[in-house]
């Protein structure tokens, strides 16, 4: 069994990290947390060693930029990245 060594936070409402998530759980050991909404996801960051967080630009009317302040706050040494929808307006 491989030992997790880094812990990765998914902000996405559309469901689309299914594939990833398998892939760096059994390819590469991580632990992936997937939260569907911003408010989900500020209780995974108070409540786990966050390491990297990335979401979506835009989640249902929600500005995903704000996650990413909070987590500066919350997990100063977590890397955060904003990635772009095809349909995204940034």
């Amino acid at each position: 069994m491989m030992q997790v060594s880094t812990v990765m936070l998914a902000i996405d409402d559309e469901d689309e990290w299914s594939g990833v998530n398998a892939m760096l759980t059994d390819d590469l050991g991580y632990r992936v947390i997937v939260a569907p909404t911003v408010k989900k996801s500020l209780s995974f960051i108070e409540d786990a060693n966050i390491d990297l967080v990335i979401s979506e630009s835009q989640l249902q009317g929600e500005d995903a930029r704000n996650i990413l302040r909070e987590c500066r706050v919350s997990c100063p040494n977590a890397m955060r990245l904003l990635v772009k929808g095809e349909n995204d307006d940034v």
